[in-house]
């Protein structure tokens, strides 16, 4: 499933039909295309630095911060992409595609070490800044965006 609102499509557009002949390593930091996850309450969340343990979560409390586990995933799996470039002289078209690349990447790693949980990827440009999120797709849950992704002033996409 992929629905990308106007601005984000523009912008993919933009870079289409230029050809890019760039490996991901020459950009951007490895950290970023393989993070170290886990299952944490049957959320998979992103853990950097190998700090996250259930005993050390109050899930009752994260559920009442964050509304539910979808809200907790989408929160701690944020990435801010230009922290992790190599350098910061793209433009949001690139980035684009970039962030686009590294869900691939994200995909492949969470359908290997998580086969039974469907994801949902959001890729958002704002302002020259790449944000990542993902989470897991749940029937009791509600998606974390809007279903109108052209009511959102930034560049979006759910991948």
């Amino acid at each position: 499933m992929m629905n990308l609102n106007r601005k984000m499509q523009n912008l993919l557009d933009t870079v289409a039909s230029k050809s890019y002949d760039v490996q991901m390593s020459e950009i951007i930091s490895k950290d970023i295309l393989h993070p170290k996850v886990k299952k944490i309450y049957e959320c998979i969340l992103v853990d950097l630095n190998d700090e996250l343990a259930e005993e050390k979560i109050n899930l009752e409390r994260v559920l009442r911060f964050h509304g539910d586990r979808t809200g907790y995933e989408a929160s701690i799996n944020e990435t801010r992409v230009n922290d992790y470039l190599l350098d910061n002289n793209y433009n949001e078209g690139e980035l684009a595609l970039i962030g686009s690349a590294i869900v691939e990447y994200w995909k492949k790693m969470l359908n290997v070490k998580f086969p039974k949980y469907d994801f949902v990827f959001i890729m958002v440009i704002r302002e020259g800044y790449l944000t990542l999120r993902f989470y897991t797709k749940r029937e009791n849950e509600s998606e974390w965006l809007s279903k109108d992704i052209e009511s959102y002033n930034e560049a979006v996409g759910v991948l």
